[in-house]
């Protein structure tokens, strides 16, 4: 019986260059809605990888914020670096939906409808995109831990917040101490046009970041950092200004954060730029 072979629905084009498809990571399971619970699990942030060559093609750095278009919807995402990919491949993990992305409809809103004529399985792995730097003018990351029964409403809160800017990103970290006590360490990282005050004192107040906290403003670069102590220990961070330069000490604030790091006899300005930022 000969064997009938099937085009994809859809095929790249001048103005859709990259082949875009969605994989599946280790830790998650389906659209992350029960996976998406467990911070030791959801801490990482979603992006979209390109091989290094197709990065300078458009003139994209890792981490940088870019523009997904398809057909049907775009998507900011920061974009990083995969060796392993051709020069034609974007891929981006499918379970990233609105919940994670709030200021989106999330990754499958870039995908085709289009069905396999015997399965009926939809072709989610294969939509024809365009990839482009996107530049804003306000820049937030926020992370640390939040506290009590209702931490998760407390999440759902700061994405419903969040769903108003150009970009925002929400994950989770941590071990939980228990069903009803304990706490969850939460990621906010946003980008705008302005600056979104409404999110940044939300932020300030569920990461319970004082009034009086360790304060470093740089009028000239347009930077604030905000971090807040908790017996000689990293509890929280709120960083903002116009370039996205201050992402690179998130995952050193967050392993701070995570591990209880004693940062008693750090001076403050080791506390504005912990190693590895």
């Amino acid at each position: 019986m000969p064997i009938e072979l099937y085009m994809t629905a859809e095929a790249p084009s001048a103005k859709f260059p990259f082949s875009l498809t969605t994989t599946r990571l280790r830790d998650q399971w389906h659209g992350a809605s029960r996976s998406g619970l467990v911070g030791a699990l959801a801490g990482a942030m979603p992006a979209v990888e390109l091989a290094p060559a197709s990065l300078q093609r458009i003139g994209a750095a890792d981490d940088d914020l870019v523009r997904v278009t398809s057909a049907r919807g775009q998507l900011v995402l920061p974009i990083r670096a995969n060796e392993g990919l051709a020069e034609t491949l974007a891929v981006i993990p499918m379970h990233y939906g609105q919940r994670w992305l709030p200021a989106s409809a999330g990754v499958n809103a870039l995908t085709v409808a289009a069905t396999d004529p015997l399965s009926k399985q939809p072709e989610l792995k294969h939509a024809a995109v365009q990839i482009e730097p996107a530049s804003f003018g306000w820049h937030l990351v926020a992370l640390g831990w939040l506290h009590g029964e209702d931490r998760h409403s407390q999440a759902e809160t700061l994405r419903a917040a969040a769903a108003s800017a150009s970009y925002a990103a929400i994950a989770v970290f941590g071990r939980e101490e228990g069903r009803d006590s304990g706490r969850l360490g939460v990621i906010v990282s946003v980008a705008h046009d302005e600056r979104l005050p409404t999110l940044v004192d939300l932020c300030v107040r569920l990461l319970r970041v004082a009034v009086d906290s360790p304060t470093l403003r740089d009028a000239g670069a347009h930077r604030l950092r905000r971090v807040q102590l908790a017996n000689g220990r990293i509890a929280a961070v709120v960083l903002e200004g116009r370039h996205r330069s201050d992402v690179a000490a998130c995952s050193a604030y967050r392993s701070l954060i995570e591990h209880g790091t004693d940062c008693s006899r750090h001076s403050l300005r080791e506390l504005f730029a912990p190693a590895g930022s």
